[in-house]
């Protein structure tokens, strides 16, 4: 195929995907802000009504869904709310790869007829429409996850966890846009074009779940689901300011999901929530514990939820964090210093204690990661390019380093695990250094070394790709803080690090500044021990309370 051919099947693709929205749900093309206008954060559709304006502004999933349950809204009228909004963010800044609307308000208006009928919810999510990233297969729809070559693919099943939303009672309604390939930080590929950051449209929404974070910053779902291998439900929340977590391996089903390089268990892809507020996460994650996924997908561990664990850090009073200020590989931008000295004296406030944390050896930890997603050589994303004619966009399937063999993967392997030893010793080593006595409770770090990056800039993912290699759950969690131009006028703080990534991340600053980065968010990451899921969102429910007043 030539690449005329590519990018003419591409933008036809496009097309189809515009014309399955009922036009009136398309805001007139003199009712959207100028081209040039750089923030529409604060924007919402003019076809909403205040209604309707009331019903996205509810941040709180608990509370949207206890509205829901009672019969106050319906799952009608949220439907239509969230709707509206996701397709004038579409025409925004370009989130959407798929609409499902007719079927949705058929579901809607079932759950609806069911409630009314029996006075009892369906599941836990009744009438909650979710978002999805393009690598949920929902059956009688094309899924192409970004790829030319898989323009067509119409999906004969939902995958599992689509399943199990359904069971618990939620709408799907759209999926969202990822990078050619997934395994970039920036969100474009020749079949849905770019997405942008709603802060301002001249950064990055981050990948490679930034057309979920982008359509929840602009509250056109109430919670959205993604895919994490190196960071890309965490980039994109901090990104564009909301919440999101990063499970550990194996809890949620992955169970008939796309990908590019399935089968890879070296770092598995996980699937993880996002969400405008920090209570969208536990009711997915209990939503789908409760269903028991263990019983559906082989690979998910059998852990119901664990409401104790949960509680367990809010119970506790004082809880030991440690901050990571860096990765001693790249210096963070003064925004990000900013905003953690401002979370270390809101906790220090709310009476937990803080240390520092030295990060241990990510030189290696990072020379691991940069083998294993390139470990095939580049094959799989070279040949579903080549099938099409389209070039690999910028990012990590270009470059690649040798085809492994399966000895040299064994060993690599035994490297991943020697890491993983080391950083289990340092954190229970950390005992040594906190008044109690006992390790620290969480780590707390930066999600980037910047914040939302500058278009074509989003090239480091060390400070999220580290803990899929530990595979440490993480929450990410909005400050409350943006870059401010009269505020952020310092350089980079700190002595220099030897080596390109520090040198890089270090001149991009003196070259945009505050101006280049304006008015975007400041998101920070709080990482739990392996596997102690519901433990790290009690966590961050308790942190989430200190930082309020920001």
């Amino acid at each position: 195929m030539s690449t005329a051919a590519f990018a003419v099947k591409g933008a036809k693709r496009a097309k189809a995907r515009d014309a399955l929205i009922p036009k009136r749900y398309w805001v007139d093309a003199k009712d959207l802000p100028p081209a040039d206008q750089k923030s529409v954060i604060d924007l919402v559709s003019p076809l909403l009504s205040k209604k309707e304006i009331d019903i996205i502004s509810i941040l709180d999933v608990t509370a949207l869904l206890k509205r829901l349950h009672s019969a106050e809204l319906s799952a009608v009228e949220v439907l239509e709310a969230y709707t509206k909004q996701a397709i004038f963010t579409q025409q925004l800044v370009g989130v959407l790869t798929e609409t499902m609307i007719p079927e949705a308000f058929e579901n809607a208006q079932a759950l609806d007829k069911i409630l009314a009928e029996t006075g009892k919810p369906v599941g836990p999510l009744h009438g909650l429409p979710i978002s999805l990233k393009d690598q949920f297969h929902i059956k009688g729809y094309e899924l192409n996850i970004g790829y030319v070559s898989r323009i067509g693919t119409v999906s004969d099943r939902h995958c599992t966890l689509v399943d199990l939303l359904v069971k618990a009672g939620a709408v799907y309604y759209v999926r969202t846009n990822l990078p050619q390939n997934i395994m970039r930080g920036e969100v474009d590929n020749f079949v849905y074009g770019l997405t942008t950051n709603p802060s301002n449209r001249e950064l990055s929404p981050g990948g490679s779940t930034g057309g979920e974070g982008a359509l929840l910053a602009m509250h056109g779902s109430p919670l959205g689901v993604g895919t994490d291998i190196g960071g890309s439900v965490r980039i994109p929340a901090a990104f564009c300011g909301i919440w999101s977590l990063r499970p550990s391996y194996h809890r949620v089903p992955y169970q008939w999901c796309a990908n590019s390089m399935l089968g890879q268990e070296t770092v598995p892809s996980v699937i993880g929530p996002m969400s405008s507020s920090y209570t969208g996460l536990v009711e997915f994650m209990k939503a789908i514990a409760s269903q028991e996924p263990w019983l559906h997908d082989p690979i998910v561990l059998e852990k119901p939820w664990n409401e104790a664990a949960f509680e367990a850090p809010q119970k506790k009073g004082k809880l030991t964090f440690a901050m990571m200020w860096d990765d001693g590989v790249t210096r963070v931008h003064p925004p990000i210093t900013r905003a953690q000295k401002a979370v270390v004296a809101a906790l220090t406030a709310a009476g937990h204690e803080i240390i520092d944390w030295s990060p241990v050896n990510h030189v290696e930890g990072t020379a691991i990661l940069d083998v294993v997603y390139k470990a095939d050589g580049g094959k799989d994303i070279a040949d579903e390019c080549a099938a099409s004619g389209e070039p690999i966009l910028p990012g990590l399937g270009e470059g690649a380093s040798k085809h492994l063999t399966v000895w040299e993967a064994w060993q690599l392997n035994k490297r991943r695990d020697a890491f993983r030893k080391t950083y289990l010793d340092a954190w229970n080593a950390s005992a040594s250094k906190t008044a109690n006595g006992l390790p620290v409770d969480a780590i707390i770090s930066p999600v980037a070394p910047f914040v939302a990056a500058v278009l074509t800039e989003n090239d480091n993912l060390d400070y999220t790709s580290i803990w899929n290699l530990l595979d440490y759950p993480s929450v990410v969690f909005p400050t409350g803080l943006r870059v401010d131009v009269g505020i952020d006028t310092g350089k980079v703080a700190g002595e220099a690090i030897s080596g390109s990534r520090d040198e890089l991340n270090a001149s991009r600053w003196e070259e945009h500044g505050a101006v280049g980065y304006e008015n975007a968010p400041v998101g920070l990451q709080v990482l739990g021990r392996r596997g102690r899921e519901e433990e790290i969102l009690g966590i961050a429910k308790v942190l989430g309370k200190a930082i309020e007043q920001i």
